[in-house]
């Protein structure tokens, strides 16, 4: 899969397409890490599913641009948030 950003074309695996899409739908709010295991997975998965998943999407977002930031919320989950 490709996602296009400010006219970009960057290819992103599907799991990590989304999770994009489910922290821009919930931007500002806190996704809870069992969410998002639950959301991604296809049965049983490691409890630290979501970490690696999240890193794998700041390492492409570091290429996308410096528009939007993942919080990690110790313990809990992510939010992602625009910077101004």
């Amino acid at each position: 899969m490709k996602v296009v950003y400010k006219g970009i074309e960057f290819p992103m695996p599907a799991r990590e397409l989304e999770l994009l899409e489910l922290l821009l739908d919930n931007e500002g709010n806190t996704v809870f890490c069992q969410d998002i295991n639950y959301l991604l997975s296809n049965g049983p998965v490691n409890p630290r599913y979501a970490d690696t998943m999240i890193t794998k999407l700041r390492s492409r977002q570091a290429k996308l641009s410096g528009d939007f930031r993942i919080h990690s919320i110790r313990g809990i989950g992510y939010k992602l948030t625009w910077r101004n």
